[in-house]
C-alpha cells in the first residue's frame, strides 16, 4: 500500500520534470528561461530531499505509530530536546528492528527531528483534521497530549 503511494508520487514527479524541461528548453532564448535553468534544479533537489522525509514517515504502520506515542508518554519529553533525543534513539532502534526503516538515512537525526515528526504527523489529528491518515489514533493522540500537558 505504501509503495503504491510512493509510485504515484514518483510518476507525478517524473512527469513534472519532463514537462518543465520542455518548457524551459523552449524559453532558453529568453532571459527568464535562463533564470529558470538555475532555479529549477535547486527546487527539484529540495523537493526530492523533503520527499524522503515524507516517504519514511509513510512507511510506518499503525502499530509502530502507537508504539511511538507510548514511548513519548514514557519519556515525557515535553519541551526538553535531551529527552526527545532519547526518544529518537529508542525509536530508531525500534523502527529498524521492525523492518520499517532499513537505511541509516531514515533515522531521526536528533530529538528536534523526532519532535517535528510528532508535530507534523500527530498534532493535526488532535486538532481534528479529517484529511490525515490514521484518523483512528485521534483519541490516543488526545490522551498523549493530556499526559504531556499539551493543548
Amino acid at each position: 500500500m505504501h509503495y503504491k503511494r510512493f509510485y504515484k508520487g514518483f510518476v507525478v514527479h517524473v512527469m513534472f520534470i519532463l514537462c518543465s524541461s520542455v518548457f524551459l528548453y523552449i524559453l532558453e532564448e529568453n532571459p527568464i528561461g535562463k533564470v529558470f535553468w538555475v532555479v529549477y534544479p535547486i527546487l527539484t533537489i529540495h523537493s526530492i530531499y523533503k520527499g524522503q522525509d515524507r516517504l519514511k514517515y509513510r512507511l510506518l504502520d499503525v502499530t509502530q505509530r502507537v508504539k511511538f506515542l507510548a514511548i513519548i508518554t514514557y519519556f515525557m519529553p515535553n519541551g526538553s530536546l535531551d529527552k526527545w533525543d532519547q526518544v529518537a534513539q529508542y525509536m530508531n532502534q525500534y523502527f529498524h528492528s521492525e523492518g520499517a526503516w532499513k537505511r541509516p538515512q531514515e533515522n531521526f537525526y536528533d530529538g528536534k527531528e523526532c519532535l517535528n515528526f510528532y508535530k507534523t504527523e500527530f498534532e493535526p489529528l488532535a486538532a481534528g483534521s479529517k484529511e490525515r491518515p490514521f484518523i483512528g489514533l485521534r483519541g490516543v493522540v488526545a490522551e498523549t497530549n493530556k499526559v504531556l500537558g499539551l493543548p
